[in-house]
């Protein structure tokens, strides 16, 4: 298949989320997916309905980040599958890995929790988690301050 109908394929995934994944996020995607199927920075099968994307900081490549996962065919394993392959390729000495979810997105939530993701910002409708092989300080001020959220998430009843 060539690169222009495989673009296609993978953002009709997205349009299946339009509550995660606005109509205005699509103005940017084709563009986005391009580049990441160029570099090589993605995990994709159309068939079981994936796509998983991150990017190596360049000032710091010690520093990952999770960009765009996309899973049609959820409650089925495919995300631990691609959370552990990613995982799995990041160097050793990785510092963090860090990724945006909607504050709305509940499962995402928990599932990058369950991978020892921590939030460390709230911004406008969404919240910024961080996974790093250290302590996660930035995680420790953002809980301090924001108690509310951290009895929410972090409650044993949502886990």
């Amino acid at each position: 298949m060539e690169q222009k109908a495989v673009v296609k394929s993978i953002v009709s995934l997205f349009k299946q989320y339009p509550n995660i994944f606005p109509s205005g996020y699509m103005r940017f995607v084709y563009g986005a997916i391009k580049k990441e199927l160029s570099n090589e920075t993605c995990f994709y099968d159309l068939e079981e309905g994936y796509y998983f994307s991150w990017w190596q900081g360049k000032r710091n490549p010690k520093k990952w980040r999770i960009e765009k996962i996309v899973i049609t065919r959820q409650g089925q394993g495919r995300g631990n599958m691609l959370m552990a392959r990613f995982l799995k390729k990041l160097p050793k000495k990785y510092e963090s890995v860090e990724l945006k979810v909607l504050k709305t997105n509940e499962l995402a939530i928990r599932f990058y929790k369950r991978w020892g993701f921590l939030i460390v910002e709230e911004k406008g409708d969404y919240y910024k988690m961080k996974k790093t092989r250290l302590v996660n300080k930035e995680a420790v001020r953002f809980l301090k301050k924001n108690k509310k959220i951290c009895k929410y998430f972090y409650s044993k009843k949502r886990i």
